[in-house]
């Protein structure tokens, strides 16, 4: 007895039966139970005293016994024994090592002691190597499968020996009759297979299609009127001269192509600025550069600046420049048949008098200054040129009269230097009419007159 009050009662599996700590209950187990009050067998596969030894390989991994360790129903694959836990002997194998390896084991009878796998001779099927190779197979493990045009293979080094199927000869019958001919005997020829494969050699078909120009299941038949290219599937152009009339091969157009298409069939619109027959044809100065129309050049969304005309072929002309010629050059100074830049507007040779700027439509204001300096100072230099010549036509008349009144005095001594009758005193009396000087002398009369004296 132990515990509170004695009122356990010890366990009759005690190595001394019934006798334990008289606190605790712990006591010394007899073999197969489980310490420390001996009151369970051993188990998770342990047997023995104090559970302390491990069952061996039991058949489907069951607790041994807890006494002695035998397995009650059989060992494992690869062991045998009561206790199973001796591995099977060389030459055997499975559960209790109840199976003999095979013959035809690489090594002979050697094999995995659990699964009886080897690798095998050749001709022998895996795993166990205890069956021959299927048919249509051969090699070691019959890994290999046999040529597809065998009629039958040797299962240990794949020589086809009953022959092979039409078309085909060698060993294995690995090789094809060639030289692009079919059939029995390769009498037929083949037909126009893509980029020049054999055709089958059997029934001459072509195993990826037809070349260019051919069609039919032999690529035989040549493409029928409108179609070309590989097996015929491509459509001559509706843009050739001819409509649908083309070469079965290329696709070339018969008779080239229409106004503004261009390329071998005939699909490509004029392009990169060209236009017309052949896309032969420049463009206009379209807006931003577009492309003109592919069959008549023309702008569609307009022209450029200093362009005008359907095709913007036409520069501005009429003294117009920029957008649309829309705009008017300014006062520029031309040689004939000249105007401004006709995108710009620029003066070509620069202003007229008056005016400035690249276009010339700005007035020049130093020039307007200048001709009103000019209009001021003109008055007084006029007055002046008007005074200065009257003061000379003054001058040259007092001298006119001078000469005039000195010539007749100097006559007039003359005479009486000839005479001796003149008298001493004279009288000058000088005369005017109009502007013109005249002058007249008279002399006292003297006492020998040379007229009669009246009585």
């Amino acid at each position: 007895m132990y515990g509170y009050n004695c009122n356990d009662t010890c366990s009759t599996h005690c190595q001394l039966s019934g006798m334990c700590d008289r606190k605790t209950g712990h006591c010394y187990c007899q073999v197969g139970w489980k310490p420390e009050k001996c009151d369970s067998t051993c188990d998770g596969h342990m047997y023995g005293i104090n559970c302390t030894e491990k069952c061996g390989s039991c058949l489907n991994f069951k607790q041994c016994n807890h006494i002695n360790g035998t397995c009650m129903k059989g060992c494992d694959m690869g062991f045998h024994g009561p206790s199973c836990i001796e591995e099977c002997p060389k030459g055997s194998y499975g559960y209790n090592c109840q199976h003999n390896c095979s013959i035809h084991c690489q090594m002979s009878g050697m094999c995995d002691r659990k699964t009886g796998h080897c690798h095998c001779q050749v001709g022998w099927k895996p795993d166990t190597c205890d069956s021959p190779c299927l048919p249509g197979w051969y090699g070691p493990n019959c890994t290999i499968k046999c040529g597809a045009n065998c009629n039958s293979c040797n299962r240990f080094n794949g020589d086809c020996e009953f022959g092979c199927k039409p078309g085909w000869n060698g060993l294995t019958c690995q090789n094809e009759y060639s030289e692009n001919t079919y059939g029995l005997d390769c009498k037929q020829i083949c037909g126009n297979c893509r980029n020049g494969e054999q055709c089958n050699h059997v029934n001459g078909s072509c195993p990826n299609g037809c070349d260019k120009g051919a069609i039919g299941v032999k690529c035989d038949i040549a493409c029928h009127h409108g179609t070309y290219g590989y097996n015929c599937e491509d459509k001559c152009s509706i843009n050739c001269r001819i409509p649908g009339r083309c070469d079965r091969v290329t696709g070339r157009c018969k008779g080239e192509c229409k106004v503004g298409w261009k390329g071998q069939t005939c699909d490509t619109k004029c392009n990169g600025g060209k236009f017309g027959e052949n896309c032969e044809n420049d463009c206009g100065h379209c807006l931003h550069k577009e492309q003109c129309h592919y069959i008549d050049g023309t702008c569609s969304n307009g022209c450029n600046d200093g362009y005008q005309g359907i095709q913007c072929k036409n520069i501005c002309s009429n003294n117009t420049y920029g957008s649309n010629c829309s705009l008017s050059c300014g006062n520029c100074l031309y040689v004939y048949g000249e105007q401004c830049h006709h995108v710009t507007g620029q003066c070509p040779r620069g202003c007229v008098s008056g005016f400035q700027g690249d276009f010339c439509v700005e007035e020049n204001d130093l020039f307007l200054s200048s001709s009103e300096a000019r209009c001021q100072l003109a008055a007084p230099l006029y007055s002046f040129i008007s005074l200065f010549c009257v003061s000379v036509l003054i001058i040259v008349c007092l001298v006119i009269r001078v000469l005039r009144n000195h010539l007749p005095k100097c006559q007039h001594k003359q005479e009486n230097e000839k005479t001796g009758n003149l008298s001493s005193s004279k009288i000058s009396n000088i005369m005017y009419t109009g502007d013109i000087c005249a002058y007249d002398e008279v002399g006292e009369v003297t006492k020998n007159p040379d007229y009669d004296e009246l009585q």
